[in-house]
């Protein structure tokens, strides 16, 4: 699985687009250009613009833990309880195997994580346009409107057929639960892997998010008010993003 094939498959399975690397610092209000290959470059934030209503950001979901994948491609089993003591002194070092069958292969968990988003979002949208009317918006800009952001988050792609990766981590046996595996503070650690395409593992970080962009097919010369009806909706799309890893390095969707 590459780059691309990783944002598309998280919004399959999650409804959000997936951000790699996780661990890039995305958040509720930012706003960025994109080029050709949709590379996000950070501008300024939502709140920068005085001729936008402050947006309200709200907090849908706190401290909860989830874990995405296809049942059908991916495959997570518990392999051995390490520790021969582990019934007296509680957790035990636990290996956990995630097999993917072929190329769409993906596991996602996230751990303490904030679901975050901008509470009105069609009087955003609106405010946009009328922005983009007197250029002050640009085209090729996108507003990030929604996040799911955590303290643990692990991310895994399959690189080709039979794909595997084993990993340790100390919890309970009888207790696991698969988004245990995104939690640092557990030791997770990688004991062996084969083929795997992606991975991050155990980090902080934002793995899922969405946004809002016009559509490049949309007339540049639109007459949208403020409030009132008007197809605000149909100018917009949400639009996957490819964010810098380090300074130099990006990948491309």
């Amino acid at each position: 699985m590459n780059l691309t094939e990783y944002v598309k498959r998280c919004r399959e399975l999650t409804g959000f687009w997936g951000a790699w690397p996780p661990s890039y610092p995305i958040k509720v209000g930012l706003v960025g250009s994109v080029d050709k290959d949709n590379v996000f470059r950070r501008i300024k934030e939502l709140k920068d613009f005085p001729e936008l209503t402050p947006p309200e950001i709200v907090k849908a979901r706190t401290n909860f833990n989830e874990s995405w994948y296809d049942g059908k491609e991916t495959t997570v089993q518990t392999l051995t309880e390490v520790a021969a003591d582990a019934q007296v002194h509680g957790a035990a070092s636990l290996r956990v195997g995630i097999s993917f069958k072929g190329e769409a292969g993906l596991f996602l968990a996230y751990s303490s994580a904030i679901h975050e988003q901008i509470s009105d979002v069609d009087l955003l949208k609106r405010q946009i346009l009328a922005l983009a009317q007197h250029n002050v918006w640009q085209r090729e800009w996108v507003a990030i409107v929604e996040t799911i952001s955590a303290d643990h988050v692990t991310a895994l792609a399959s690189g080709g057929r039979d794909a595997e990766i084993v990993l340790n981590l100390k919890a309970d046996l009888a207790a696991f639960q698969a988004w245990q595996l995104a939690r640092a503070d557990l030791g997770v650690s990688v004991r062996t892997q084969r083929s795997i395409g992606l991975d991050s593992i155990g980090k902080s970080g934002t793995p899922l998010y969405r946004t809002v962009a016009i559509r490049k097919s949309w007339p540049w010369k639109v007459r949208v008010e403020l409030t009132g009806e008007g197809p605000s909706s149909d100018a917009f799309m949400d639009l996957p993003c490819v964010f810098p890893e380090g300074e130099e390095g990006v990948g491309h969707v």
